[in-house]
C-alpha cells in the first residue's frame, strides 16, 4: 500500500521543470499579444489626446460665454433700482443682427467699456 508514495516523489520532481517551461511559454505569448496591441494603444492614446483638446476648447468657449452673460446680467441688475421696468437688451444696446454668441459678446463689450 505504501509503494505508491515512492511514485509521487519522482513525479513531483519532474513536474517542477515542466510547469516552469509552460509558464515561460505563456509569458512569451502574453508579451507577443501586448506587442501586437501596441499600435492600437498608440492610436487610442492619440484619440484621447485629440478629445482632450476638443474638450478644452469647448470649456474655454463656455467660460467666455458665461463671462459675457454675467456682464449683461450684472449691468441689468445695476440698472434695476433706477427703473422698475427694464427695456429689452436689444432696445437699450443697438446691435446689428448677429448670431447669438456674437450678439452676447458685443453687448458684454459695450457694457464693460
Amino acid at each position: 500500500m505504501e509503494d505508491w508514495i515512492w511514485v509521487l516523489i519522482p513525479l513531483t520532481a519532474l513536474s517542477i521543470p515542466i510547469i516552469n517551461i509552460l509558464s515561460k511559454s505563456f509569458e512569451r505569448i502574453i508579451k507577443l499579444q501586448g506587442h501586437q496591441a501596441g499600435p492600437a494603444v498608440d492610436e487610442l492614446t492619440a484619440d484621447v489626446a485629440s478629445l482632450k483638446d476638443a474638450v478644452e476648447q469647448q470649456r474655454q468657449y463656455y467660460e467666455q460665454r458665461i463671462a459675457n452673460l454675467e456682464a449683461i446680467v450684472i449691468a441689468q441688475a445695476e440698472q434695476t433700482p433706477q427703473s422698475p421696468a427694464l427695456p429689452l437688451a436689444d432696445e437699450r444696446y443697438r446691435v446689428p443682427d448677429l448670431g447669438n454668441d456674437e450678439k452676447v459678446a458685443t453687448i458684454a463689450e459695450q457694457l464693460k467699456g
